[in-house]
């Protein structure tokens, strides 16, 4: 860590990185293993597609991002079972693409049509017009029981 005052070392050293190393480690149950890693097979498949079928496009696709597709599926999985009812989330322009797809089950044809066709249709939610990066969407998904 570069941090030139020692004292502010120490803070991080005693404040963050000491009381991480301490948490307690929950294991993953096998079945949350399980639907990371269809996540994870679903986003590779996914990058793929968009990187042989779409070559030509910036695609903002998963490329670099595959744990973090894993992890926020589960941090969504995770907030459904503690109660968490909805979900704002915005993000950046890398794997957004991915993660409509594969956390949010975001339709793959709807994603084709509004971001590879020319959409200038103010009627049609999620979409601002002004890029066509900036997708979104409203889903409601099932998680177990909730």
């Amino acid at each position: 860590m570069h941090i030139l005052n020692k004292e502010e070392r120490d803070f991080i050293k005693t404040e963050l990185e000491e009381k991480i190393e301490n948490l307690h480690r929950v294991e993953p149950t096998k079945e949350e293993q399980l639907s990371t890693l269809r996540r994870l097979a679903k986003d590779q498949a996914f990058v793929d597609f968009l990187s042989t079928k779409f070559s030509q496009y910036r695609r903002y696709g998963g490329e670099g991002l595959n744990a973090g597709t894993g992890a926020l599926g589960q941090l969504v999985e995770s907030a459904a079972e503690a109660g968490v009812e909805n979900i704002v989330m915005g993000m950046a322009h890398r794997g957004r693409l991915s993660a409509l797809h594969c956390v949010f089950d975001f339709p793959a044809q709807e994603l084709w049509r509004e971001f590879f066709e020319k959409v200038d249709d103010p009627n049609i939610p999620n979409f601002s017009g002004d890029v066509k990066y900036h997708l979104g969407c409203n889903t409601k998904r099932k998680f177990g029981d909730k």
